[in-house]
């Protein structure tokens, strides 16, 4: 006899909207934040996945942990932090389980460069 669970529970993130900010000079590979999503499921069900809803030429997300890297050094600006007008990216994020047939959540995620 095989039993086989069902996923039964969507994946649910800590907030709808994650709000992070590139330092100026940071580097390719620098984690500006993470986010995080449970799943009530037991058994590769339960476990947790994320993913970009679109490619971002910018930024990458570690599938297994959410934490979020720059894939690109941020650039030095000369101007102080106020005097500059704030540039933000707004990114959906995914999360499901390993399964094809699994279900999803989906996050906003919004970067201030």
């Amino acid at each position: 006899v095989l039993v086989t669970g069902e996923d039964e529970y969507d994946p649910v993130f800590l907030a709808p909207t994650f709000n992070f900010e590139v330092l100026e000079g940071a580097q390719k590979g620098h984690s500006i934040g993470h986010v995080l999503a449970t799943d009530e499921d037991e058994g590769v069900d339960g476990v947790v996945l994320y993913s970009f809803a679109k490619p971002s030429p910018y930024f990458e997300i570690n599938e297994t942990t959410g934490h979020i890297y720059l894939k690109i050094d941020s650039q030095q600006h000369h101007s102080s932090r106020a005097k500059r007008e704030t540039r933000e990216i707004t990114m959906d994020i995914h999360a499901r389980s390993p399964l094809p047939t699994s279900r999803m959540a989906t996050a906003q995620v919004i970067v201030d460069v």
